[in-house]
């Protein structure tokens, strides 16, 4: 609903209650960053991952972060990360294709942005 601030507040405590909740914390990086607080998001998503490693979205989140303050190199790592735990993840698959098109790896962006639509045509087909 775009009311970011407000989830934020509502993460916030949702981790003061239960602090070991990887959801809260990766919700939490998810309101901080679309509120272009991607430090702070960054942070949010590595409490997440050091809780559930195997928490696809968090490292794709961490990703995002990492793309967002230009550490290519790291998102490509995250989304690598996402991507393994999570297959079929076809926002990691583009952001892994951003992320090696700005290291100027283009063949590789090509191949995840392609991966990335093809989930995106099977999913929407149902």
């Amino acid at each position: 609903m775009g009311r970011h601030d407000e989830a934020l507040e509502a993460y916030g405590r949702a981790v003061g209650i239960d602090p070991e909740d990887a959801g809260a914390h990766a919700g939490r990086g998810d309101a901080l960053a679309a509120l272009g607080r991607h430090d702070e998001a960054l942070e949010a998503y590595g409490r997440a991952v050091g809780i559930d490693p195997e928490d696809a979205g968090a490292h794709a989140g961490r990703g995002d972060a990492l793309a967002a303050l230009g550490r290519h190199d790291e998102a490509l790592e995250a989304y690598g990360r996402a991507v393994g735990i999570d297959p079929e993840d076809a926002g990691a698959h583009a952001g892994r294709g951003d992320a090696l098109a700005a290291l100027g790896r283009h063949d590789e962006a090509q191949a995840a942005r392609d991966m990335a639509a093809r989930l995106n045509r099977r999913r929407s087909r149902g």
